[in-house]
């Protein structure tokens, strides 16, 4: 399973270098992990960080963060239906700029994806990438 982590970190390394041309829309960071009926593992954290230009920005893949084993989880456990096994990914946009998620833990994640006040909102998917 390591051998598709690894084809999708080459996979944005390669298609992400450039980083002209881009809107100024505020920057993704994006989890993708294994999930199974054992939990999630092997976290790959790509994160958009600002390039040369104002609007530019480019991916780089960096040491997921404490909590992002712990919101893997979380989003996991509120799957509808059976639960299948493969890579899934959870892209949450973030402030542009500040460049840091609107979060710093895995509580504080949780309180603001499910609160009902919208300002303090997050806009993130959680999507299956691949099955096997």
């Amino acid at each position: 399973m390591k051998h598709v982590l690894y084809s999708l970190s080459v996979w944005f390394l390669m298609f992400s270098s450039f980083s002209y041309g881009l809107s100024c829309e505020e920057m993704s960071d994006r989890l993708f992990a294994e999930c199974s009926a054992s939990g999630c593992t092997n976290i790959l954290y790509v994160k958009e960080v600002h390039a040369k230009l104002s609007c530019s920005r480019r991916s780089a893949i960096i040491t997921p963060p404490d909590w992002s084993s712990s919101v893997i989880e979380y989003e996991w456990s509120q799957l509808a239906g059976d639960k299948k096994e493969g890579i899934y990914e959870l892209t949450m946009r973030i402030r542009y700029w500040k460049g840091e998620p609107v979060f710093g833990d895995t509580t504080e994640y949780i309180d603001i994806v499910t609160a009902k006040d919208k300002r303090r909102s997050l806009d993130k998917w959680f999507t299956k990438v691949l099955k096997y």
